[in-house]
């Protein structure tokens, strides 16, 4: 009771009368006292981009009608602009600051000088191709934005959100790594590989989980000298092969630990290489030694074993199954907005409501969430979820959170564990 207590709270914050009305005088999106409201504009705007793909001018100014007041169309296209997408920016910022959640304690025992995992990745947004200049995507002719994104892997909870152009890299973003110590374990793909963004995360006292790049050099502790990985890996007899190494020219000191797939996931990746090639002849290489090998790198110590490593990797794949969710519930596939300001307020629109459901979620941290099941019962009863908070947030929150609970928490299957128990297990072996 007292954690939905908490989730009440932190909507009833968010949704405070006099704090977006503020906000919306603040961004110039209300110059003085007018009939519509910055909290009916907001609640208008969220429900017309998740239940329509489009949220015409027309479903905008029937839903102001209901939360506001009655206004024209060609009012409400003026209403839409710079000083509403400031806004609708300053209420995403007022979401993200009301997210905070640390539920590590419920699944690490073995890791409980971890506070949190978070994973990041990023994932493109498609737009109108109007805005192939603006937004220009780096392939063809076609428009879209890259959204950085951190959540954490344990809840789901969204940690950090940002809009970036598509042609930006995974490789120059810093917004993943830590700004204040934190004894988190942060994990992402070779796409973020760089060591001085884990020597980052190693001054704030963080931990690093990496697939290795192959092209990164290594060094022997103790002689100094550059390790031939590939034939250490070749010539080993071992399903495991750890080392301590020094990484790349900063000679960043961490462990390397490789596992040996089986003959069936070596086929497998065999198989994805060769179409990644097909795709894309500028990456074709020669199958190599270390091919036949999944390669970490990691500042984990060494009590964590190499199969507990796997099995954390594996949690990235939490991001991946948010992105689904958001691009199947969310609107956030493609949009398909000609104007500017329209395409913006959506976006915003759709980050907003993911992170009310990421704080409905870190209520529910007792049990384990199917991202997706959240997303598809959170938007399937969004506006009763909307009606409900606003008259009593903690009878909307718990009446949401049951919904949760009941429909949204993943099956357990007595011949296929899930990450989270399978890493709760391995932490006893």
């Amino acid at each position: 009771m007292q954690m939905l207590s908490g989730i009440g709270e932190k909507i009833k914050n968010i949704l405070d009368d006099t704090k977006l009305e503020h906000l919306a005088k603040q961004s110039g999106l209300i110059k003085r006292s007018r009939k519509i409201t910055g909290k009916g504009f907001l609640l208008s705007l969220l429900l017309t981009t998740l239940e329509s793909e489009f949220g015409t001018l027309s479903e905008l100014s029937c839903e102001l009608s209901n939360w506001s007041c009655d206004v024209s169309r060609q009012a409400v296209h003026k209403k839409c602009n710079d000083k509403a997408i400031k806004f609708m920016q300053d209420v995403l910022k007022l979401v993200m600051d009301n997210l905070h959640v640390e539920v590590g304690a419920n699944y690490l025992e073995q890791l409980s000088f971890i506070k949190s995992i978070y994973v990041f990745d990023s994932s493109e947004i498609q737009l109108n191709a109007k805005f192939k200049d603006e937004f220009k995507h780096v392939r063809g002719q076609s428009a879209a934005f890259k959204l950085q994104t951190q959540i954490d892997a344990l809840s789901g909870v969204v940690k950090d959100f940002e809009i970036c152009r598509a042609n930006e890299t995974d490789q120059s973003y810093r917004g993943h790594l830590p700004q204040t110590n934190s004894p988190s374990l942060f994990i992402g793909d070779l796409g973020y590989f760089r060591v001085d963004s884990f020597t980052t995360i190693i001054e704030h006292g963080g931990y690093f989980l990496s697939r290795y790049f192959k092209r990164a050099t290594v060094y022997d502790v103790k002689t100094d000298k550059q390790i031939d990985l590939n034939k250490i890996l070749a010539d080993s007899q071992d399903n495991i092969v750890e080392l301590p190494i020094y990484l790349g020219a900063a000679k960043l000191n961490c462990r390397l630990v490789a596992l040996k797939l089986d003959d069936e996931s070596y086929k497998k990746r065999l198989s994805n290489l060769a179409l990644t090639w097909k795709k894309d002849k500028r990456l074709k290489g020669q199958i190599a030694a270390i091919d036949r090998w999944t390669v970490f790198v990691t500042n984990l110590p060494n009590n964590i074993n190499a199969h507990l490593v796997f099995h954390l990797y594996k949690l990235r794949w939490q991001i991946e199954l948010f992105f689904k969710m958001m691009k199947s519930f969310f609107n956030l596939r493609k949009i398909n907005h000609s104007n500017r300001s329209r395409m913006l307020l959506s976006v915003y629109a759709s980050l907003i409501a993911m992170g009310l459901l990421s704080i409905v979620s870190s209520g529910l941290a007792d049990i384990e969430l199917s991202l997706y099941n959240a997303g598809k019962f959170f938007i399937k009863t969004f506006r009763q979820f909307i009606s409900k908070v606003v008259t009593n947030p903690l009878m909307g929150a718990s009446w949401i959170s049951n919904i949760l609970r009941k429909y949204a928490q993943k099956e357990s299957r007595a011949n296929r564990l899930s990450t989270l128990s399978k890493i709760m297990e391995l932490q006893h072996v």
